[in-house]
């Protein structure tokens, strides 16, 4: 999933098959293309791993992320200058020092700001080999290359990593790869409860008297047409009418049986009586530490759009509800709000909230899955003389 994810958001902003396939190839040599690596040979002499590093980063308990020259995340950052670029790029945006689509974000900034010239020829260049060349030896820049480089090290090192890109290149961009069958992903949307159900609803003096189910249909449906432009199958859960509060085993029952390769249900949240404050909460259920990071990830995508942080005690939750715990694929639930609270009110009865709110999970969705969009289909169309013209829609 993470290089199918670093492929197509690569793709989106370099527009050059080549140049990402090069690119990628240094990636995954430098890090396997995983976003929390630390470099190996430092984890003895720190004491920590890849995740207890990334963790003492995040919460601030490590200190020296920036001076420490330990090479780190996808292109594995060393230097103390880049590494305070990614770290307050991380903290600007509110995410993981380890998150993946922070990285990519904050690499292609340093490609399109300190390094445009490699950029250039990442966009431009008519082989792998070009665009992997340029990267090693002017972004990436490991000793195999250096100064002190012998001929022959340095030509192992360009051919090794020319050869990783051209791996990734016949996994995307041949004509194999290109007709290959991907199976269609099934994604399950469940709009909480039912029209009817007691005391789900908003209860604040001075705003209209709704319920919960038409705030998280309202936002169910977008969803649902926002994904209708992607090569994927929507599964709705529940009742799209309201007029049945489904069953939870139901919903799971309907989601299994349809093999969803993931499962959002959505929710708005009640226990403020009131006061202020509140914000978005995402729960999932799993020992899967996997799981509690794509939590997040679906949390950080919602409150981009939305900027509705949550400031309870935990953004991100683990909670064994049905939906959760009895579903056989990723599974996740969003409170998107709370219906009691004097800040979260007057925003999520707003059509603009649903539109945001639905926009952060598809994006999420789009990423978990590798979701691409449909390719234009083809239509008749006649002119006034009878000749049939196709034409793109």
């Amino acid at each position: 999933m993470s290089k199918e994810n670093i492929y197509n958001r690569l793709l989106d902003a370099i527009g050059n098959k080549y140049g990402v396939c090069g690119l990628m190839g240094n990636i995954q040599a430098e890090s396997g293309m995983v976003s929390t690596n630390m470099q190996n040979s430092y984890e003895n002499r720190l004491g920590m791993n890849d995740t207890t590093y990334t963790q003492a980063v995040d919460s601030g308990s490590y200190t020296n992320f920036v001076g420490d020259r330990v090479g780190y995340g996808l292109c594995q950052w060393t230097s103390s200058g880049r590494k305070n670029g990614l770290l307050n790029y991380a903290r600007s945006t509110g995410r993981s020092i380890g998150d993946e689509n922070m990285q990519i974000e904050y690499l292609l900034h340093e490609l399109s700001t300190s390094y445009k010239y490699v950029l250039d020829v990442l966009k431009t260049a008519t082989s792998v080999k070009e665009a992997s060349d340029i990267v090693i030896t002017k972004y990436e820049r490991p000793a195999s290359v250096g100064a002190t480089a012998s001929e022959a090290t340095r030509n192992k090192a360009l051919a090794t990593r020319q050869k990783l890109g051209e791996e990734i290149y016949k996994m995307y961009c041949t004509e194999e790869s290109e007709e290959k069958p991907m199976a269609t992903k099934i994604i399950a949307i469940d709009a909480g409860h039912g029209r009817n159900t007691a005391g789900k609803r908003v209860t604040l003096n001075g705003y209209p008297d709704t319920r919960e189910w038409t705030l998280n249909d309202r936002i169910a449906d977008l969803l649902e047409k926002l994904l209708a432009d992607y090569d994927c199958k929507v599964v709705r859960v529940d009742d799209t009418t309201g007029a049945n509060d489904i069953s939870l085993a139901n919903r799971v029952g309907k989601a299994n049986s349809a093999n969803a390769d993931i499962y959002i249900s959505i929710h708005h949240n009640a226990v403020i009586k009131g006061g202020s404050g509140g914000g978005t909460v995402v729960y999932y259920y799993s020992n899967d530490s996997k799981r509690k990071s794509q939590a997040q990830k679906l949390y950080n995508f919602i409150t981009d759009e939305t900027r509705l942080y949550g400031n309870r005690s935990s953004q991100v939750l683990k909670n064994a509800f049905y939906v959760l715990k009895n579903t056989w694929m990723p599974a996740f639930l969003i409170e998107n709000g709370f219906m009691d609270s004097t800040t979260d009110v007057p925003i999520i009865l707003s059509e603009s909230h649903a539109e945001k709110t639905a926009e952060g999970i598809r994006a999420f969705v789009v990423q978990e899955l590798g979701l691409a969009k449909k390719k234009p289909t083809e239509k008749p169309t006649e002119a006034q003389d009878g000749t049939i013209y196709r034409v793109q829609v």
